[in-house]
């Protein structure tokens, strides 16, 4: 009965850790969606060709929104803040908080949209 109670607890154990990973991967692919959709040109760029042909939309109303939705991406991930990731999972959280950082950064700290006018010479040329 013992072997069979903690038979039961590593399956258990193991299921939980496979439905977090689960829902980490799923939440870091609609991160890498929407920074790949909000940023057309640099999706292209890194060989992303779904949105070839798009340019970023810097209005005020594009700019709030996607604000919002990484406000709720950065809420979402820190709840996998120390929870027991794979360690490939762990880099990929890493990776995804900078991305939300920066992007977090530039639209709502920074706001070098409006400041830079060769952002928009360069994305015309860059998705050529």
């Amino acid at each position: 009965i013992v072997v069979l109670l903690v038979t039961v607890c590593i399956a258990a154990a193991g299921q939980a850790q496979s439905k977090l990973e689960q829902n980490f991967a799923e939440l870091a692919e609609d991160i890498f969606n929407n920074l790949q959709s909000y940023y057309p040109v640099r999706a292209t760029e890194k060989g992303i060709h779904t949105y070839d042909y798009e340019l970023t939309d810097y209005s005020s109303k594009a700019v709030n929104g996607e604000i919002k939705k990484l406000r709720g991406f950065e809420k979402r991930l820190l709840k996998y803040k120390g929870t027991n990731l794979s360690e490939s999972s762990r880099i990929n959280y890493i990776l995804l908080k900078s991305e939300v950082d920066i992007a977090l950064h530039d639209l709502h700290s920074q706001k070098w949209y409006q400041k830079n006018p060769y952002l928009y010479v360069s994305e015309a040329t860059a998705c050529i």
